[in-house]
């Protein structure tokens, strides 16, 4: 078929013209489908270019993190909690920073107030890890104790 080297072509021709990046289609005469680039985002108005609200940091690679690597739960107040299933597209406006474990911040849905049964991490654009309650908090490590000097045989 000819529909994918016209596509080619239409695409090859775009960008030979020097047009900016954007993006209408329309038929052309002689030369087919031509790929009509808009102007470059710098050129729109910064009315009608919203800013996208977005967490402080995306946490792309959890296992960069020392805890996470090693199994361990997140610790939010008194309870543990622990990875739930696969990221999940969530509404960054509803959502709130509720606190942060050993670098990594977590949020909690906006319109809940006291416990939450559910911690967020962002982990990619406009997703986010659930975490879920597994129990209460592990109690700290106590600090080593010096073993008592034997007295040999």
């Amino acid at each position: 078929m000819w529909v994918v080297p016209a596509l080619a072509l239409a695409v090859g021709a775009a960008a030979c013209t020097g047009d900016d990046a954007g993006g209408v289609m329309r038929a052309g005469s002689a030369e087919g489908l031509v790929w009509r680039l808009g102007p470059p985002a710098s050129a729109a108005s910064e009315d009608t270019a919203a800013a996208t609200a977005r967490p402080d940091e995306i946490y792309y690679d959890l296992t960069a993190y020392e805890w996470y690597r090693r199994g361990e739960p997140l610790i939010a107040g008194d309870l543990a909690f622990q990875p739930d299933g696969v990221p999940l597209p969530v509404s960054f406006d509803s959502l709130r920073r509720a606190g942060n474990y050993q670098g990594v911040d977590y949020y909690v849905r906006r319109d809940l107030s006291g416990s939450h049964d559910t911690l967020f991490v962002p982990v990619f654009d406009d997703y986010w890890q659930p975490f879920l309650p597994v129990g209460p908090a592990p109690a700290a490590n106590p600090a080593a104790r010096p073993q008592p000097a034997s007295s040999g045989p």
